[in-house]
């Protein structure tokens, strides 16, 4: 079930916990009531297992177990009963379908966070040989969703949603269920476990969970203190490393040997930060996750280290000043969302296309102060995916665009600067999905467009003033045309010219609900 709302919530605990006759020794104060029922995070199987534990109990249980919380401790910890409940629904996934493995890698987030969906895909592709698509990682989401063990939230309603986008996408967990599928993932031995969860906080230079968590949760805490010393001198096996800092860390690493992992996930909140120097043994790491969840953009700084590393294929920043890219020679994806942009495209001494040679996807999304592309990158002829989205100053795609002589889909979703395409783009020959919608101050499209025979969708709504060329007749395997009604005319005109044409007019969704999707920079 959904959680419940705080008085929904007491008026259930109530049922469970307060006796229904005058003979109990102890009443709770309102007070007390309220501290528990706000602990239990509106979740009906908590309020009943916790309400039912603690019916007809004397005043020190019931302060007792406020104060664990307070201090910490698990909910899992305090009830077993809860923990069974929880585990036989756990078990009930099945193995051979990656779902209870994607299940315990929500863990690896910080808590009361969404989870982008896209950061999902990236990790679980590599991880579980999943389709570049995402087609398979969405069915584990809508798998794990269908049995309330996470929540789909979608920020923003985007119509190129068919096009497998999923930048507007996020994944929340309950709080119960992530300590689950950290209980989950503690279970292996230190030795041996395919997660590694690691979180520096308070300056103290320890690896370790918070230090006033207890049993369930301090078991991992207490490993992962015993093995602290010896991590120098041990390999970290783990595939997957997560790593989490707070407001005052210092950059202060442990010089660990995560040879093994192939997933690194950071979880910053400083406006500087330094990526560890061991980073350089990580000789198998495929994909790299570094968010900022605090207030100012973070200013990353070593990303250079990134280039000696021969696997890295995926990356996505967010919310940083993105240093000099550098060469990157195996990167086949970049992702930056909220990122400052300025250094990161600069082309010195090096075309951007000699330092992301291999690079098949580019997706930049909510980049404010992004203007341009520069020419190099039309130089990177493997380019099979261009999207820049909500990067309202984004004004002028590269004059030879057209050379891209393998890209399919390019997305220019709301940039509201955008003035013109180049004539090039009639030369994208394998182009076959085309989004232009929200590009408001698009005044036409050029000439050359109706030499794009493969090109399948256009979205282009919130572009009534966008004029059609005639070239357009030509566009024969047309088959969807998403737009406004004015444009729709348009449109309707030639479709004696294109029988196959669908053109499609949505129905406005005026909401806010987009605005969960950004954070103040």
């Amino acid at each position: 079930m959904e959680p419940l709302r705080h008085e929904d919530a007491l008026t259930l605990f109530s049922y469970f916990a307060l006796p229904k006759d005058n003979n109990s020794s102890y009443v709770p104060d309102e007070s007390l009531i309220q501290e528990v029922v706000k602990a239990c995070r509106g979740s009906p199987l908590v309020i009943q297992v916790i309400g039912r534990s603690l019916c007809q109990q004397p005043y020190d249980v019931w302060q007792k177990m406020v104060n664990s919380w307070s201090q910490g401790h698990s909910i899992l910890d305090l009830d077993t009963n809860l923990l069974n409940f929880l585990q036989k629904g756990f078990d009930v996934l099945v193995d051979k379908s990656n779902v209870k493995e994607c299940f315990m890698d929500l863990g690896l987030f910080p808590e009361d966070q969404k989870i982008p969906v896209t950061a999902l895909i990236d990790m679980w592709t590599v991880l579980y040989d999943l389709d570049d698509e995402g087609v398979e990682a969405m069915n584990i989401i809508y798998r794990l969703t269908s049995r309330n063990l996470a929540n789909l939230l979608i920020t923003r309603k985007v119509e190129s949603n068919t096009d497998n986008f999923y930048n507007n996408h996020f994944i929340m967990q309950h709080d119960l269920l992530r300590e689950l599928a950290i209980y989950q993932s503690s279970q292996e031995p230190f030795e041996q476990r395919k997660r590694l969860i690691v979180d520096i906080n308070e300056n103290n230079h320890r690896w370790s969970l918070k230090e006033k968590q207890q049993g369930v949760i301090a078991c991992i805490s207490s490993a992962l203190l015993k093995c602290c010393a010896k991590l120098k001198q041990q390999h970290v096996i783990a595939r997957t490393l997560s790593i989490s800092t707070d407001e005052t860390f210092t950059s202060d690493f442990c010089d660990m040997e995560p040879t093994e992992t192939k997933v690194m996930i950071l979880n910053v909140r400083t406006k500087e930060y330094s990526l560890p120097a061991f980073i350089e043994k990580m000789r198998k790491l495929m994909v790299l996750l570094l968010t900022n969840y605090g207030f100012h953009t973070t200013e990353l700084k070593n990303f250079h280290l990134l280039g000696s590393l021969p696997n890295l294929k995926r990356i996505r920043l967010e919310k940083v000043s993105v240093p000099s890219l550098g060469t990157l020679k195996n990167l086949r994806k970049l992702s930056l969302y909220m990122c400052n942009t300025s250094e990161a495209f600069e082309e010195s001494t090096m075309p951007i296309s000699d330092a992301l040679p291999n690079l098949v996807e580019l997706n930049i999304d909510y980049c404010k102060d992004i203007v341009k592309l520069p020419n190099g990158i039309c130089g990177i002829k493997p380019l099979k995916k261009l999207s820049i989205s909500n990067c309202h100053k984004f004004s002028a795609l590269p004059q030879d665009i057209g050379n891209l002589d393998n890209l399919e889909v390019m997305r220019l979703n709301s940039c509201t600067d955008l003035e013109v395409i180049p004539d090039s783009i009639g030369k994208l020959n394998k182009l076959r999905f085309l989004d232009i919608s929200n590009c408001i101050s698009l005044r036409n499209l050029p000439e050359d467009i109706g030499n794009l025979k493969n090109l399948g969708v256009v979205y282009m709504t919130g572009c009534s003033r966008c004029e059609l060329p005639m070239s357009v007749a030509y566009l024969e395997h047309l088959k969807s045309v998403t737009c406004d009604e004015e444009t729709a005319a348009s449109w309707e005109v030639l479709k004696p010219m294109l029988p196959n044409l669908r053109i499609v007019v949505p129905q406005v969704d005026v909401n806010l609900n987009w605005l969960l999707g950004t954070r103040d920079s």
